[in-house]
């Protein structure tokens, strides 16, 4: 199995992030760094962590969003290659989480923001769904396979 090859290779070598990857439609959820930059929710994996479970630990903090971890689809979305960072290599984990008009509903509001008030405002400073289009003018180029 490549990916536990990776995974292990991960864990000895370099420092990584998971996250998630909401779909409601043609629109996708971006949120917005205190330093202007535009990404997925996601967050650093900790040691001895599975990268899944980061992933939802990290959305929680981050949005105030908390889901089933059988909602996510179990194969990662997208491995970035690692880049160079001043913490050594980076590997960017993502998972998709595609919601119906129920859960929608029932995690955002209808002007497709997180409240204010959900959100770790330390790091982050919005969140918001937008048309596919839009995310990939916003988003850098290694997160653009995605969309």
């Amino acid at each position: 199995m490549e990916y536990l090859r990776l995974f292990e290779d991960f864990k000895n070598n370099y420092y990584g992030t998971s996250g998630v990857v909401f779909i409601y439609g043609s629109y996708i959820l971006l949120v917005r760094s205190t330093y202007g930059d535009w990404s997925y929710p996601k967050g650093k994996v900790d040691d001895g962590e599975e990268i899944i479970d980061a992933a939802i630990r990290e959305v929680s903090e981050e949005i105030g969003v908390i889901f089933p971890k059988e909602k996510l689809i179990k194969v990662p979305l997208m491995e970035t290659k690692p880049s160079k960072r001043s913490k050594g290599l980076k590997h960017f984990w993502y998972y998709r989480y595609e919601l119906n008009i129920d859960e929608f509903e029932e995690y955002f509001n209808s002007l497709y923001e997180i409240p204010k008030g959900n959100l770790q405002t330390k790091e982050i400073d919005k969140a918001v769904f937008v048309p596919k289009k839009v995310a990939k003018k916003l988003l850098g180029k290694r997160f653009s396979v995605i969309v």
